[in-house]
């Protein structure tokens, strides 16, 4: 009786374990307008941060003139030529630009983030 009991208990497990293999997954229905909301926003998203990149570009550039422009006013306050609060607004410029760069770097790791979500 044994020997039947485990046959049929092997037969069993085999029919199991063929319809699993045989069974096609069915896939999941996408709902179109999901899809086109979805491709819509990775769109919109990959052109934010396009012109994110060319804005830290002219920032960044600006920095660099910004930096000059310090550079200069320090000379011509050393030759007392300006006066120190002319220093002191280059200064404020150079910090407000630095500012604009780490604002523009910290959105684009943003966009980046959002990109990576999809």
């Amino acid at each position: 009786m044994k020997p039947l009991v485990l046959a049929a208990l092997l037969l069993l497990t085999v029919s199991v374990i063929a319809q699993q293999r045989t069974t096609p997954k069915a896939k999941p229905h996408l709902n179109p307008e999901l899809v086109r909301l979805r491709n819509e926003f990775v769109e919109a998203t990959k052109e934010y941060k396009r012109s994110l990149t060319k804005l830290l570009t002219l920032y960044e550039s600006d920095v660099v003139r910004t930096e000059d422009k310090l550079g200069l006013s320090r000379k011509l306050l050393a030759e007392g030529l300006i006066q120190p609060s002319q220093v002191d607004d280059a200064e404020r410029a150079l910090i407000a630009a630095k500012y604009k760069v780490s604002e523009t770097q910290r959105q684009i790791a943003g966009a980046d983030d959002q990109l990576r979500e999809f």
